[in-house]
């Protein structure tokens, strides 16, 4: 989330890498640029979310879990468009913590879309054999288990760029 004014080709990442985590804040070297990118492009992403929560709630039903997912992934994915609004000194833990949220929020939406497409492939009107079914729902949640470990580890990275703990400080993390 960082802007790219911050990495340069030949030095990497001009950030503290010395483990202070309360000196480091990448607005310190943002230009004004960076900085009203950053907040428009958090703002409509926050503005959108919100539009789209209205939506999910006006159509919400009774005992629809689906409806409830929904609604509870994009207020996952709500938090982590405050990040750039905020100054303080734990400013890296917020940030982190919010796009931990977001990472989750990604899983939840492909569970999302697999309760979606699974009445197409279950139930009694469906034109598939059970063979066919059984194997799409196996390989289905193959893939989105595999797509679990990735995510916790660029929830871990995270934690640790952003508070002024990274392992490889010459490794450029776009």
């Amino acid at each position: 989330m960082a802007p790219f004014s911050l990495f340069s080709r030949d030095t990497g990442p001009v950030i503290n890498t010395s483990g202070a985590a309360d000196t480091w804040d990448w607005r310190k070297v943002a230009g004004d640029e960076d900085l009203i990118l950053e907040s428009w492009s958090q703002g409509f992403i926050v503005g959108a979310l919100m539009l789209m929560g209205c939506i999910t709630v006006v159509n919400m039903r009774r005992r629809v879990v689906l409806h409830k997912l929904i609604f509870l992934e994009q207020i996952m994915a709500l938090s982590h468009g405050t990040f750039c609004f905020m100054s303080f000194s734990g400013y890296g833990w917020y940030l982190s913590s919010t796009a931990a949220l977001l990472y989750l929020s990604y899983i939840l939406h492909n569970v999302v879309a697999w309760l979606k497409v699974k009445p197409f492939f279950h139930g009694k009107s469906t034109i598939f054999k059970p063979k066919f079914v059984r194997w799409t729902t196996i390989i289905y949640s193959f893939s989105l288990a595999c797509t679990v470990p990735p995510v916790l580890f660029q929830i871990s990275d995270n934690f640790r760029f952003f508070n002024g703990e990274l392992a490889l400080p010459r490794v450029r993390l776009i």
